[in-house]
């Protein structure tokens, strides 16, 4: 009989009745260590009969055993109950100290006995590093270090009551690559009993199996103590190896239904797409996306606490579980405790806290309590209050905050811990507990100047980063190599360009600025993997580049019902829809692009449904179904965007002569109405200049108001449309005309104060070089001025001034704002 590794003699069985528990071999006869154990308190195996017709891998019985020396002893049970069965070796071995540390460990305390199922897979985990901590009956001893084995193992499992073989490795390994293999595989002990009062969401003890389940070792004890301070909770983060595999869950064999379906990511930004949404009963508030879900909470004690419903009302929602205090604190301490309350009690007030509104910024008459370093450490740096419960809370550096006063109402302010760079710094910082460097940096970004965004920059007095090996023309700016670089493994990647800081006629565009790489080094932010992001600038510089008013003779693709006038340029398609991992939803459109003419992508901020399209996208990538893109393709692609309150010429309309609606107006709204049948205009073209009145939340409550008259009615609606028609002719031309001359006199104060710079820096380099006994003057200007350019300057610098001050009169601020409220009033 043959079997896997059959070139060694097969284990020998034992020679006398087993008896009740397991043994195992002393660590000097056998100085093998880390093995798993196997499950505890097996019943007594049958005694081994002869050979018969049977799979190698699950031997009911054994052959006799091949000449050989006698068996070693094997019946000495140590206090763990584990029973295991040297190789067959054809050398004796050298005694191993038994006091040697590395050789030794202690045994965990037995799990509770559970039921199992057998399994033909390798029963067994190993162990990378036993728990330290010895029962106090237990003495410590060598016979309680498990030896770390690779050869046959014989297992009994008490369902079945036989004996599997499983066949040991091709390639012996090494107990130092066995262990750092398996460093993060470990099952910790459940969760004892406490005698306080029960809690009101307490599990029960018995565990469930986790998806995927992978136990990890017990980190060890954080260097840095935690501080306390009377008016702040400060929540510990877990090591990483804690965060990623779960250590509490005692492992089952037994298997899961199949996960119930998520979406491809987290929805951390608010979506308003039709998807399944989770929620405690006790905070229906606090939603929690189908990711999140199935990889944190499905699979554990409290999956069933939760209630799903697939919401399509299109309201916007944003799952709450991602942030660190709920994920990587509440609701491991929840797990570890089998209790949910302190969990419940952040869930129910979490949603009362106003989201933080990124980089942008937000006036303060929106209530948004913010918060900053004491005595003002780090001068101008604030978090909102949702950073500071959901990030600053989970860190030791907490200590380091108070209030902020009290922001005034028409200032802006921006959250600084929403900038990525600062972000992390706070988080890596904080693990060692420096604060002083993490204060430098977040000095030092905050001092920064913004990106320039999507248009070209003087590269002098500026600092920039190329990649080393290419693509060429790729270009970062300081604050973006911050923020997107740095803290991703990918700095060594990048350089310097220092002589463009000393260029003048260098103009250049930061890459973030471009809405396709943008997306693309997004998506590597995303997986933790950046070789998409390369592969996807390395291909988009192939490309011919989105521009904004169109590309002639491009490459372009659409999706398979090929929507009319719906195209996305070659350059989108490798950095958009390649690293989103929705290309295949595209294909290469049919029809030829006319030559001389111009097409606008889809995806290019320009367009005027920019927005609407990638919110689509953003659904396709979450869910990948494309029924909802391609439905709105198919309808808005060619549907031009409603004017509002513009007029416009040679278009088409629908309604009536009194009361036009442009066609994106009439297909949200005006055709579901019993009115739609009676208009006189259905997509008719119209040369004169019309505005749409259907826009308004005011005339589409009216329109239906009348379609809900019996019998339909439409003359109240044409009635008032004209005379709010009749109003706006009053009104808006006048204040658009009034801003209009403003911005004009804007530009030309910006055009003469750049002249007057440019005299005054010319007159101070002459008084230096060439300094004057005369001085100069001018009337209405002024007296005294060492040379006729500082005089020019002088001139031109009063000549802003004054345009400044007729711009701003009062007057004209009150007329506008008259007549907008005019217009208000009926619109």
């Amino acid at each position: 009989m043959s079997y896997y590794g059959s070139h060694n003699p097969p284990p020998l069985p034992p020679r006398s009745p087993r008896p009740n528990g397991n043994a195992v071999v002393s660590p000097a006869a056998h100085p093998n260590q880390n093995y798993a154990l196997p499950p505890y308190n097996l019943p007594p195996s049958q005694s081994p009969g002869y050979p018969s017709a049977q799979s190698p891998n699950d031997l009911t019985i054994f052959p006799p055993p091949p000449p050989g020396p006698p068996p070693r002893n094997v019946n000495s049970p140590n206090p763990n109950g584990q029973y295991s069965i040297p190789p067959y070796r054809p050398s004796p071995q050298s005694p191993v100290n038994a006091h040697n540390p590395q050789l030794s460990s202690h045994s965990p305390t037995p799990h509770r006995p559970s039921s199992t199922v057998h399994q033909e897979s390798p029963a067994v985990t190993p162990f990378s590093q036993p728990p330290t901590h010895t029962p106090a009956n237990q003495a410590q001893s060598p016979s309680t270090s498990l030896p770390s084995y690779q050869g046959p193992v014989l297992s009994t499992h008490p369902a079945t009551q036989r004996l599997s073989y499983v066949p040991p490795p091709v390639t012996p390994q090494l107990s130092e690559d066995l262990e750092a293999r398996f460093q993060s595989l470990t099952v910790e002990n459940p969760p004892a009993a406490s005698a306080q009062r029960p809690a009101s969401y307490h599990a029960p003890y018995v565990p469930q199996p986790r998806q995927n389940y992978q136990p990890s070792a017990p980190a060890p004890p954080s260097p840095i103590p935690p501080v306390s301070q009377p008016n702040h909770q400060i929540y510990e983060l877990p090591v990483e190896s804690q965060s990623k595999h779960r250590s509490y869950t005692e492992p089952s064999v037994r298997s899961l239904p199949a996960p119930p379906p998520a979406v491809t990511s987290c929805i951390d930004n608010r979506a308003t797409f039709a998807t399944d949404w989770y929620w405690h009963p006790d905070a229906p508030e606090f939603t929690i996306c189908s990711r999140c879900y199935v990889d944190h909470i499905y699979g554990t004690r409290f999956q069933n606490f939760f209630r799903s419903e697939r919401f399509t009302d299109g309201k916007a929602r944003v799952c709450r579980f991602s942030k660190p205090r709920m994920k990587e604190c509440l609701f491991e301490s929840a797990l570890a405790t089998g209790s949910l309350d302190s969990a419940l009690e952040w869930m129910r007030s979490r949603p009362l806290i106003p989201d933080c509104k990124g980089m942008d910024g937000v006036k303060g008459n929106a209530g948004i309590k913010w918060y900053r370093a004491k005595e003002n450490e780090i001068p101008s740096f604030v978090s909102c209050q949702a950073c500071y419960e959901d990030r600053i809370l989970t860190n030791n550096f907490v200590v380091h905050f108070e209030p902020a006063p009290q922001q005034p109402a028409s200032d802006t302010w921006a959250c600084d811990l929403a900038v990525p760079f600062i972000d992390k710094e706070y988080e890596d910082r904080g693990k060692t507990n420096d604060w002083i460097n993490f204060v430098n940096e977040t000095k030092a970004r905050l001092s920064m100047k913004p990106c320039p965004g999507h248009n070209k920059s003087l590269t002098y007095g500026k600092k920039w980063f190329i990649p080393k090996n290419g693509p060429e023309g790729l270009v970062l700016c300081l604050a973006c190599y911050c923020d997107q670089a740095i803290h991703t493994g990918e700095e060594a990647k990048w350089e310097a360009a220092d002589s463009w800081t000393r260029q003048y006629d260098k103009y250049v565009r930061c890459g973030i600025g471009i809405f396709s790489i943008k997306m693309a080094m997004a998506s590597g932010h995303e997986n933790k993997d950046f070789s998409t992001f390369w592969t996807a600038v390395r291909k988009l510089s192939n490309e011919k580049f989105c521009e904004d008013d169109g590309i002639e003779n491009g490459v372009w693709y659409t999706l398979s019902s090929d929507p009319s006038n719906f195209g996305v340029c070659a350059g989108c398609y490798v950095a958009i829809a390649e690293p989103l991992n929705v290309s295949r939803f595209f294909v290469r459109k049919r029809e030829a692009q006319p030559a001389g003419t111009k097409w606008r992508c889809c995806f290019s901020v320009a367009h005027p449904r920019f927005r609407q399209f990638i919110t689509q996208l953003l659904e396709l990538y979450h869910t990948h179904d494309l029924t909802s893109f391609d439905k709105f393709a198919s309808v808005y692609a060619s549907t031009p965007v409603c004017p509002r309150d513009q007029d416009e010429k040679n278009r088409r309309w629908y309604g009536w002569d009194d009361c036009t609606i442009c066609p994106e107006c009439y297909h949200d709204f005006g055709r579901h109405s019993p009115l739609a049948a009676k208009m006189d205009l259905n997509n008719t073209l119209l040369e004169t200049n019309r505005m749409c009145e259907l826009y308004s939340p005011r005339m589409r409550s009216l329109y239906k108001k009348c379609s809900e008259a019996n019998p339909p009615d439409q003359v109240p609606l044409l009635e008032y449309s004209a005379q709010r028609r009749l109003v706006w002719a009053q009104t808006v031309p006048q204040m658009r005309m009034m801003l209009f001359r403003a911005r004009m006199a804007l530009n030309q104060q910006q055009v003469l104060n750049a002249t007057s710079s440019f005299y005054n820096n010319m007159g101070m380099m002459e008084e230096i070089t060439m300094p004057s006994l005369h001085t100069y003057s001018a009337a209405g200007v002024g007296y005294g001025y060492a040379n006729m350019n500082l005089l020019q300057g002088a001139k031109y610098g009063q000549q802003a001034m004054n345009i400044t001050m007729n711009a701003a009169n009062g007057n004209s601020v009150f007329i506008v704002r008259q007549l907008e409220q005019q217009w208000r009033a009926v619109e």
